[in-house]
C-alpha cells in the first residue's frame, strides 16, 4: 500500500518540480518560454481578494499618505475688498492649511477655518466655502490661494471608474488581461521562483501529510482604460498549489486519493499616464483536480 502511494505521490511531485530549472524572460526576440511550466495555468476570472469590491484601488497620493495640495481663493481687484467663492475640499486635512498671497505673503487659516493675519474672514474646511476680506488699498492681481495636506483615497480606482474584475488568458509567456469595462491589456510573463515541495509518503493512519508549492511569476502588460488612460501593470501572479492524500478502504481495494487545489491570485501596481495609481489584489477561481488508483490491502 505504501508503495502505490509513493508512487502515485512521486508522480504529482515530478510535475511540479521539473520545471525549476529555465523560465520566462522579458526583452523582445529573447523572450523563451519553459514548457516543463506549463502546468501554471494563470487564466480565469480574477475578483477583489478583499472586501471592498475594488479589484484595483486608488491610492493616488502614493500609496494613501498625505500629498500636498494647493488651490488659489481668488485674484484680487484694485478698489475690491470682499471675496466669497468655494474650493474643492477633497480629503482636506484641517490642520495642515496654510494661507499665501502671492509669492511671499502669508495669512493664517486655523483648523475651525478661521482667517487672520494679511486677511480676515472664514473658511469652510468640510464644504469648502470662503468669505474673506483683505485690506483697503490692497494692490489688484494678487492671487491669494491657500496650501494644504490631502489625505490619500481609498476609493475605487480607474480615473472614476470601478475595477473590479481581469479575465486573464495565457499563451505560453504571454498573457491578455480584459477588465469589467471590456478594455485590453497586452503583456508578458517574467521570472518565476518555486517555494515548498508536496509530500511524499503517507502517514501511518492511512492519510498523507498535505503540503505544497508556491510559484511566483512576474508580469508586465499595458492598454488603454475606459477613460483613454494609458495604462501600465506590473506586478506578480502566486500559484499556491496544495495536495492532500487520502486512504478510502474497501472489502479487497483500498482507493488512494491525491486531490490537488491550485489557489492563484495576482498582485501589482496600475499606473495611469497622467491618472491615478492603484493597488492591484485579486483572486481567482482555486483548480481542483483529483487522481485516483487501486490495489490489495
Amino acid at each position: 500500500m505504501k508503495a502505490l502511494i509513493g508512487g502515485i505521490t512521486f508522480g504529482f511531485v515530478l510535475a511540479l518540480t521539473a520545471g525549476c530549472e529555465g523560465g520566462w524572460q522579458f526583452g523582445g526576440s529573447s523572450q523563451s518560454w519553459n514548457s516543463s511550466q506549463g502546468w501554471v495555468d494563470l487564466s480565469g476570472r480574477y475578483r477583489p481578494s478583499t472586501g471592498g469590491g475594488w479589484l484595483v484601488s486608488d491610492y493616488t497620493s502614493v500609496g494613501g499618505t498625505n500629498s500636498t495640495v494647493s488651490q488659489t481663493l481668488f485674484v484680487s481687484e484694485a478698489g475690491k475688498t470682499f471675496y466669497s467663492g468655494a474650493i474643492d475640499p477633497t480629503g482636506l486635512v484641517p490642520t495642515s492649511v496654510s494661507g499665501f498671497v502671492g509669492d511671499s505673503g502669508t495669512f493664517s487659516v486655523s483648523a475651525a477655518g478661521a482667517v487672520a493675519g494679511g486677511a480676515s474672514g472664514t473658511i469652510n474646511l468640510t464644504t469648502g466655502a470662503f468669505a474673506i476680506t483683505i485690506p483697503a488699498g490692497s494692490p489688484g492681481g494678487v492671487s491669494y490661494y491657500i496650501v494644504y495636506a490631502q489625505a490619500g483615497s481609498t476609493a475605487a480606482g480607474g480615473t472614476g471608474v470601478n475595477i473590479n474584475a481581469f479575465i486573464v488568458s495565457q499563451a505560453g509567456n504571454t498573457i491578455q488581461i480584459t477588465d469589467n469595462t471590456g478594455h485590453i491589456y497586452e503583456g508578458n510573463l517574467g521570472a518565476y521562483t518555486t517555494l515548498g515541495s508536496t509530500p511524499t509518503s503517507d502517514t501511518t493512519n492511512g492519510l498523507a501529510g498535505t503540503g505544497g508549492q508556491t510559484v511566483t511569476v512576474q508580469y508586465e502588460a499595458h492598454g488603454v482604460s475606459a477613460t483613454g488612460m494609458n495604462v501600465e501593470m506590473t506586478g506578480n501572479f502566486l500559484a499556491q498549489v496544495s495536495q492532500s492524500v487520502s486512504v478510502i478502504g474497501g472489502a479487497t481495494t483500498n482507493i488512494v486519493v491525491i486531490q490537488q487545489t491550485w489557489n492563484r491570485y495576482i498582485r501589482g501596481t496600475w499606473v495611469e499616464q497622467g491618472g491615478k495609481t492603484g493597488n492591484i489584489d485579486g483572486q481567482a477561481d482555486p483548480i481542483v483536480t483529483q487522481q485516483t488508483g487501486g490495489g490489495n490491502p
